[in-house]
């Protein structure tokens, strides 16, 4: 109103330039569905999953023992259980 002046008259001039408007952001997810088999199949095909589930089940090495791409695991090893032949994070 008539008593905020400064904010009446700064809303009233237009920035320099052209202001791109902004982009509506849109994400897209691809499903797919997998069956249980599938999951074990691939699981019991990959060996870096299958020593890890070795490591979940009896005990782990030091990390400075582990291959690069077991460290990931490593670092999460408390989260990390074995149900059926399945190696699983959380709860």
């Amino acid at each position: 109103g008539d008593k905020n002046t400064v904010a009446d008259a700064l809303s009233r001039m237009p920035l320099p330039g052209r202001v791109e408007e902004e982009e509506e952001e849109t994400v897209c997810v691809v499903s797919t569905c997998i069956t249980h088999e599938e999951f074990v199949i691939e699981t019991m095909q990959d060996p870096l999953l299958q020593q890890v589930i070795k490591w979940v089940t009896s005990a782990w090495p030091a990390v400075k023992m582990l291959p690069a791409e077991a460290v990931p695991f490593y670092r999460v090893q408390t989260e990390l259980s074995v149900v059926g032949d399945l190696l699983l994070r959380g709860d």
